[in-house]
């Protein structure tokens, strides 16, 4: 492991890789982060901004026929997308200043600066989740503009941009489909809270997590759910010019536990082994334990993803 001095970022890289987990929501987000993702984003809302002020004024020579705003889409495109890492960045510089100025003060008790824990419980991921989708959605909406004139309002009308307007289409129908059931689930079960029996918890002890049981689901005695530490890494991908840096996500461990019924909410107890790494949600990449709670019922199912304070290092308190 590299040592780094006191409020910079430690690799978390050192845990086993473990298996890879498919259709996971990262909590990276990029692999670009702090500064570099400021300086990073300010080239393309720059660049954006100009190009569609100036498409818009109609000072940039544009293909007879194309409207006037299609230029100033194009640049919306390029300038959102910058903010998009802007605003990331600066997130993820209050997170690594928060960690710096507490870290001082509490060096033996990571889980005081490493995260804004809630010692009674943590809430479902459900919120996070629907932001991103509505996020993705729309900005695909925007990206599918261009290809969609091209593809089947232009004079020319080629074959590639309708194909390829054609899957944006799709992918955009789809992604809005997942948002809306996203949306439904939070309407119908909605949010929950997972009660920590102890705080913060540790790998080499029994943890117990408590949830009170949605209305919904008053039928279900004993759901299992799954605990485990995921450890996120930024792996190259791709082959020659496309190769590119993407966030994969590893399960170092898993269990699963079917619940006990007390006093009407979901009791899991887990039993984990010493020598689990602990959580690390400060640092780039992350690492983190979740509890993963799923129960199919009629219509929409239900889902939560939870994060658990298990800390390797400190004292408990």
């Amino acid at each position: 492991m590299i040592v780094r001095k006191m409020g910079e970022y430690t690799p978390t890289s050192d845990a086993a890789p473990g298996r890879p987990l498919s259709n996971h929501t990262d909590r990276s987000g990029s692999t670009i982060h702090a500064l570099p993702a400021i300086g990073f984003g300010s080239i393309f809302v720059v660049v954006g901004s100009s190009v569609g002020v100036l498409a818009w004024l109609e000072k940039l020579n544009a293909t007879p026929g194309v409207p006037r705003w299609l230029g100033p889409v194009i640049g919306a495109l390029f300038a959102i997308a910058g903010l998009s890492f802007v605003v990331h960045g600066i997130s993820g510089l209050r997170v690594r200043r928060r960690a710096a100025r507490l870290r001082v003060t509490h060096v033996r008790e990571p889980w005081v600066w490493d995260h804004p824990w809630d010692e009674f419980g943590s809430r479902d991921d459900s919120a996070r989740r629907i932001g991103r989708a509505i996020w993705i959605t729309a900005f695909l909406t925007l990206f599918a503009v261009p290809f969609n004139w091209l593809g089947f309002f232009s004079p020319e009308r080629p074959l590639p941009f309708a194909i390829g307007a054609a899957v944006m289409d799709c992918l955009v129908a789809g992604c809005g489909w997942w948002a809306i059931y996203l949306v439904a689930r939070r309407a119908k079960f909605g949010g929950s809270t997972l009660r920590f029996r102890r705080f913060p918890m540790r790998p080499g002890s029994d943890i117990e997590l408590q949830l009170t049981r949605p209305p919904l689901l008053a039928a279900v005695d004993a759901p299992e759910a799954l605990l485990r530490c995921v450890q996120e890494r930024y792996e190259m991908r791709g082959t020659g010019k496309d190769r590119s840096q993407v966030v994969v996500a590893y399960e170092v461990w898993s269990a699963t536990q079917r619940a006990e019924l007390e006093r009407g909410a979901y009791v899991w107890r887990f039993a984990v082994p010493d020598g689990l790494p602990g959580t690390a949600l400060c640092e780039r990449p992350p690492r983190y334990w979740e509890l993963e709670l799923k129960v199919e019922t009629p219509g929409v199912d239900y889902a939560g993803t939870f994060l658990v304070p298990v800390y390797a290092d400190g004292r408990r308190r």
